[in-house]
C-alpha cells in the first residue's frame, strides 16, 4: 500500500468512541485518491434517509495518496458529505496543513458522525485519537475559541 497508511477512523461523537478500521488493498487500488475513496465509503455507510444536517450524518475527511509527500501541490484531501442543498454527494478538495499531519499522525481519513453533548476536541497523535472535552477553551459568550489554540504553527514538523 504505497503512499497509504491502512488506517482509517470512524469517529461518533454522540457516543463518544473511536473505531480504527483497516480498508482492504483492493478497495485502494479499485478508488484511487481522497476523492474516490470518500465516495466509496460515503455510499456504503451513509444512511439517506437521514437528513443532511441531522446528527445521523456522515462528515469524511480522506487523504490522497501523496498527502504528506514533499511536492508542490501535491498533498491534498477531500471533504465529503450530503449537500443540504440538494441532498445528493458533495466533496470539495483542499490542501493545506491539515492533509500532511493526518498523514504522519497514521491515518488515512476520518470519519465522522454524531453530535457532542458539549463542544469537543479531536485530539489525533500517534496513531491514535482522543475525543477531548474543549470547555475550557470555547466560550459560547464571545461565539468560539476563547484564546488562541497552543500549537504552534508548524506543529506536525516536531517529533
Amino acid at each position: 500500500m504505497h503512499g497509504n497508511t491502512g488506517k482509517i477512523a470512524w469517529i461518533d461523537l454522540a457516543r463518544r468512541e473511536v473505531e480504527i478500521i483497516a480498508l482492504p488493498v483492493e478497495v485502494y487500488r479499485r478508488f484511487i485518491g481522497g476523492s474516490g475513496l470518500a465516495a466509496k465509503l460515503f455510499w456504503d455507510r451513509t444512511d439517506f434517509t437521514a437528513g443532511p444536517l441531522t446528527p445521523e450524518a456522515l462528515l469524511i475527511f480522506m487523504n490522497g495518496p501523496l498527502a504528506g509527500a514533499r511536492l508542490s501541490g501535491a498533498s491534498r484531501m477531500s471533504a465529503a458529505v450530503r449537500s443540504p442543498l440538494t441532498g445528493a454527494y458533495a466533496d470539495s478538495s483542499c490542501g493545506g496543513y491539515f492533509p500532511p499531519a493526518l498523514r504522519h499522525a497514521g491515518f488515512d481519513g476520518l470519519a465522522i458522525t454524531g453530535k457532542a453533548a458539549a463542544p469537543s476536541l479531536l485530539r489525533i497523535a500517534g496513531g491514535s485519537i482522543a475525543i477531548e472535552e474543549g470547555c475550557r477553551r470555547y466560550a459560547p459568550s464571545r461565539g468560539g475559541l476563547s484564546r488562541r489554540p497552543p500549537w504552534p504553527r508548524r506543529w506536525w514538523r516536531r517529533r
